[in-house]
């Protein structure tokens, strides 16, 4: 079953006016933001004591979230090449879910594309709009744990004001590596859920205790990058609730521990028994030392913070409103009893988080998530509570007394002046890209020359094509990166994709390597002639049946089996063979797709 009728919102959003769609969309989601904002000013925000009453809070987060993202789930195309490794992966693990032999997620863990599955078990489509609809609920999942672990902590005052700095960067932010389905966020919202566990630890917590490092022994096989902040957050969780909570340490030890090694050695046993151990080890452990061989540097991780200057303005106002949000009696209280376990514990953390993001050595703007609950944190540990008062506490209660009395007026006023930066700003980009109808010619051939195939392969850095047809990787490499690069285990995965190939041949092969093709290389990936014993099988067994100029579309060869060949029949190849190669308009397109069809 289809999520979204992709097609169709493209027409209903030509129908009403791209303008009046852009209009309505910032409306609603400044009036939410307002409404998020206005709850720093109720007076329960203030109580020394928990408040029974309904906190609307996390139901504001997650509508002002939703009234944000809601245009990328109507949007066919993708937003970042990760999403179409996902997608393809998750497509693999429908056919052979066994982690490195149904797919290879290259320095992501199978966890990122198992959590699509949840949408195809409730009988939806594997694609963008199922695939940023998990990422959207993972994201909800991880900002609502940030605000109910520093209320639980702290109180209501302080949980509100770390959480409205990532809030408004995350609903006001077009950066695409923002805003796609990434694959940081099951180790985020991963992270948060276990911090928000921990955050009520009280003596003979065993069981909690057992179900946090549970969680933190999953964060590795959702992105091995994430790692280090698992380990260090295992080792601050085991202090805080032994110094700290008064936990026996053999007790705090033996749950933890079994906790933390559940998952692993599951996941271990599972690998052994299928034989991929050793698939794991070469794709997952040995492939990501060799990518993070060289780390950024000072200069470079100076200059990648510089050009996410949004992000880092986010983050720079959190520690601001924590700085201004403490004081030197809570200060000295915290640090002289089990406060202090928390504040190292959040700096430890932090510095993780950086580790983190530079280790890698690549500049890609979406690692920068690993720091955002690390920032949250860290404010939350050093924020004093209301009744202890700061600068930030005085200054609001100075504005609160005009806020709750035009507390509608400062609604309809927060949403007038984002309808004003809305004109300075400029439309949201994804609501003009779903107004403009997508046609992406050679994901429409495949899908006409596949008919009822259940799979294909595609050569080079374009698995978009598994994400736009539905159809599934041939072989357990969504993208071909070291099948082309020359590394050291460069035979070992041509070996290994030639062991998949032999063994499931399809009727299609697109080698889409040529000009126009997405890559992240320079020098281009090369062709399938690269690769002798690959180009051998297809030359002996396979028809070239399309070769397609770089025109208005990216240079793509199109290889079919002899079997597909005489399904077409004499009369269709003869007319195929007289279009022209070069598809400059959708006539030429369409001539083509009746003729496959």
């Amino acid at each position: 079953m289809r999520f979204m009728d992709f097609e169709n919102s493209q027409l209903l959003f030509h129908a009403l006016g791209s303008a009046y769609v852009q209009f309505i969309y910032w409306l609603v989601l400044w009036i939410c933001w307002s409404l998020l904002c206005l709850q720093l000013f109720r007076s329960d925000a203030r109580l020394e004591t928990p408040d029974t009453r309904f906190d609307p809070v996390p139901i504001l987060l997650g509508l002002a979230l939703t009234a944000a993202r809601w245009p990328t789930l109507l949007l066919n195309a993708p937003l970042n090449p990760d999403e179409n490794v996902l997608i393809g992966g998750a497509l693999r693990f429908m056919h052979d879910p066994v982690p490195w032999r149904g797919a290879d997620l290259i320095t992501s863990g199978p966890l990122n594309s198992y959590v699509l599955l949840i949408p195809a078990a409730l009988g939806l489509d594997i694609n963008y709009g199922t695939a940023r609809t998990v990422g959207l609920v993972l994201l909800i999942i991880a900002v609502i744990s940030w605000y109910l672990c520093a209320k639980q902590v702290r109180d209501k005052f302080v949980a509100i004001s770390v959480v409205l700095p990532p809030i408004t960067f995350l609903c006001f932010t077009q950066d695409a590596d923002f805003i796609h389905y990434s694959s940081e966020l099951v180790s985020v919202a991963l992270l948060s859920v276990a911090a928000l566990t921990v955050s009520s630890l009280s003596s003979s917590s065993g069981l909690r205790l057992f179900i946090v490092a549970l969680i933190l022994g999953a964060v590795p096989f959702a992105k091995l990058q994430a790692a280090p902040l698992a380990i260090v957050a295992f080792f601050v969780i085991f202090l805080f609730a032994w110094r700290a909570k008064g936990e026996r340490f053999s007790n705090t030890m033996v749950m933890m521990g079994a906790g933390g090694l559940t998952v692993p050695v599951l996941m271990a046993a599972v690998l052994l028994a299928s034989g991929s151990f050793d698939d794991a080890w070469r794709s997952y452990i040995l492939s990501e030392l060799e990518l993070s061989a060289k780390p950024m540097g000072l200069y470079r991780f100076a200059r990648y913070l510089f050009e996410n200057i949004a992000f880092v303005c986010s983050i720079g106002s959190l520690l601001l409103i924590a700085f201004i949000g403490t004081n030197r009696q809570f200060l000295r209280s915290q640090i002289c009893g089990e406060g202090r376990w928390l504040i190292a514990g959040s700096i430890v953390y932090g510095l993780a988080s950086v580790y983190a993001i530079y280790k890698p050595g690549n500049p890609w703007r979406h690692y920068l998530f690993f720091s955002l609950p690390a920032a949250v944190f860290f404010a939350t540990a050093m924020f004093a509570p209301w009744n202890l008062g700061s600068t930030w506490q005085r200054a609001l209660a100075r504005l609160s007394r005009s806020v709750r009395s035009i507390g509608s007026v400062a609604v309809i006023a927060g949403a007038a002046f984002g309808l004003l930066l809305f004109d300075l700003h400029g439309p949201f980009w994804v609501l003009e890209e779903v107004s403009v109808p997508q046609v992406y010619p050679v994901a429409k051939i495949m899908l006409a020359l596949l008919k009822g195939d259940s799979d294909f392969a595609v050569w080079g850095w374009m698995p978009q094509y598994y994400a736009m047809t539905g159809k599934r990787p041939t072989t357990r490499d969504v993208i071909n990166q070291f099948q082309i690069w020359d590394s050291p285990q460069k035979e070992y995965y041509r070996e290994r994709y030639l062991s998949d190939f032999n063994n499931s041949r399809p009727n299609v092969f697109v080698d889409a390597t040529g000009s126009g093709n997405y890559t992240f290389t320079y020098p281009p990936p090369r062709p399938i002639e690269s690769f002798p014993q690959l180009y051998q099988i297809l030359h002996s067994n396979y028809v070239l049946f399309l070769d397609i100029k770089h025109c208005r579309t990216p240079r793509t060869r199109i290889f079919v089996s002899q079997a597909r060949l005489s399904d077409l029949g004499r009369e269709k190849l003869e007319a195929i063979a007289k279009q022209p190669t070069c598809l400059q308009d959708s006539g030429d397109l369409y001539r083509l797709l009746s003729l496959l069809g």
